[in-house]
């Protein structure tokens, strides 16, 4: 990261700025039950299916055999995190009694979880927009002062399993989004259950605005403040 700041109008006008990234890779050791190749074939069979075969491609065969049916998949992935973050603040200052200040903060987070599915089909990944605008003017005089104040914060948070991705939506399309990928599968064999195709999908995006104005009076040993909010939100 790194910053950088200074005048840009000798006392009247000034900016400063900073940039921090991160990057943090970890190997994790994840696992899965999955079908042995015999009993592959015989679900197959039994789902003769373009979408059984696209579930069936993204599943590893069994590094250790449980029994007929059932194996374990073993696999060392790589998880990722990420994140992006620049602040950008400017102050200006119209007369000797008034400044005006601006910050802006911008992040951007991203995470990705591996999974056993081959190629990275399933890995969950984590991918979120922060925005933060702030602006303040406050004016001084001989016995008050006024603070005006306006926010407006975005955020954006998707959480989303790879199995909902593009690449694997059904040749017939879909006319609801998220209705046409990866089917989830659920066979209960006579030694256990074998699970395929989970996946899940999180979005949220809203933003929230503010207004807030102060108001403080002084007389003698006292001071008075007064003010309200003004809030909305939308997402």
């Amino acid at each position: 990261g790194g910053s950088l700041g200074g005048p840009i109008i000798k006392n009247r006008l000034f900016f400063f700025g900073t940039y921090e990234g991160y990057r943090g890779y970890a190997s994790r050791f994840v696992t899965g039950t999955v079908p042995t190749d015999s009993f592959r074939q015989t679900i197959l069979q039994a789902l003769p299916f373009p979408e059984t075969r696209s579930l069936l491609d993204t599943i590893p065969s069994p590094a250790r055999i449980f029994d007929d049916d059932r194996g374990r998949a073993e696999k060392v992935g790589s998880e990722v995190r990420t994140d992006n973050t620049l602040n950008l603040r400017g102050d200006y200052r119209p007369t000797d009694n008034g400044n005006l200040s601006f910050s802006y903060t911008r992040g951007r987070p991203f995470g990705l979880d591996p999974r056993y599915n081959l190629n990275g089909s399933n890995d969950r990944e984590y991918i979120y927009v922060q925005d933060r605008y702030n602006a303040q003017y406050t004016h001084t005089g001989s016995n008050w002062v006024s603070e005006s104040r306006w926010g407006y914060n975005f955020a954006d948070m998707d959480r989303l399993d790879n199995f909902f991705g593009d690449q694997f939506i059904s040749p017939l399309g879909e006319t609801v989004e998220w209705q046409g990928r990866i089917p989830r599968l659920n066979i209960q064999t006579p030694t256990g259950n074998i699970g395929m195709g989970s996946a899940e999908v999180f979005a949220m995006k809203g933003a929230t605005s503010t207004y807030d104005q102060k108001f403080s009076i002084i007389r003698g040993n006292h001071t008075f403040k007064f003010g309200g909010r003004l809030l909305w939100t939308t997402g």
